[in-house]
């Protein structure tokens, strides 16, 4: 599936295309559905969506599979990358692939829900719709929470694409695994896992009418996105060096990184125990 070395260039892009559009569509949708103002289903659990977003990643790489499949994030294409299946020529393709999809999806959605859009007066419910957003704001903590959830996700790729062979398995096995990290991990940063599932939609909040541009967060976006691509650079080491009993050299060098991200954690935690404000919050 995911050896692009033979694949044509726009074959590759409209794979990619499509099956990011269709994930974001999907996806957003949900949230559309569950934020908005008189849809019917208003203020439903949050865990609808995380279901949603699930079926989503499944349902997309399903329909894609047969045509050669589709990576349907940055994250698996850079793994890929690492270990050797995917050329630095085609990469650009991909990303291509995958940003105007998400995009195109997120602007159907918009369209789709553009009554309810105008109905909503919230400003944060609307663009939650289409952006994750973190519930704090602590940069140590965003760059350490999205380096797990998308270590967790991409390693989980990557073992499913290595021992499994059957579509329908694998379809459900990364269901589950977005449920499961969405459950997880999900209530602190949102998970997008996926940076073009964040930058594309983004985009489209930032370009219509009738979307506040007021909860926008950029350096907040900055770590988010940075922490993604440290934890899914780090997955595909650590696969490459457990499952498949070969060494990169890059491997000690993002687990520094992520040593030294937990430290500034802890160094933050202290000084937040010995400000007082631990006795207040409790």
């Amino acid at each position: 599936m995911f050896v692009a070395k033979g694949g044509e260039v726009m074959e590759i892009f409209l794979r990619e295309f499509f099956a990011c559009c269709l994930l974001i569509m999907i996806g957003c949708g949900v949230s559309a559905n569950v934020l908005l103002k008189g849809t019917k289903a208003p203020a439903r659990p949050w865990f609808i969506v995380i279901f949603g977003w699930a079926i989503a990643y499944g349902f997309s790489y399903l329909l894609v599979e047969p045509f050669g499949g589709a990576h349907i994030n940055p994250l698996v294409s850079i793994a890929y990358l690492i270990l050797g299946d995917v050329y630095w020529t085609y990469l650009v393709i991909y990303f291509l692939g995958q940003f105007t999809g998400s995009f195109i999806g997120a602007l159907m959605i918009y369209f789709y829900y553009i009554v309810h859009f105008q109905e909503t007066f919230v400003a944060r419910r609307k663009l939650q719709v289409f952006l994750p957003t973190p519930t704090n704001e602590n940069i140590p903590s965003l760059l350490f929470n999205e380096s797990v959830g998308s270590f967790t996700f991409v390693f989980a790729l990557l073992n499913f694409f290595h021992f499994h062979t059957t579509s329908l398995i694998i379809a459900i096995l990364i269901s589950l695994i977005v449920l499961t990290t969405g459950i997880a991990f999900g209530s602190s940063v949102n998970y997008a896992n996926n940076p073009v599932r964040d930058l594309g939609p983004r985009l489209v909040s930032f370009l219509v009418p009738n979307m506040e541009k007021g909860f926008y967060r950029t350096s907040n976006l900055i770590f988010q996105i940075g922490g993604s691509i440290i934890g899914g650079i780090y997955a595909a080491l650590f696969f490459q060096r457990i499952v498949l009993q070969e060494y990169h050299p890059a491997f000690w060098g993002i687990t520094i990184l992520i040593i030294a991200n937990l430290i500034w954690l802890l160094i933050q935690d202290r000084k937040f125990i010995k400000s007082g404000e631990f006795k207040k919050s409790s």
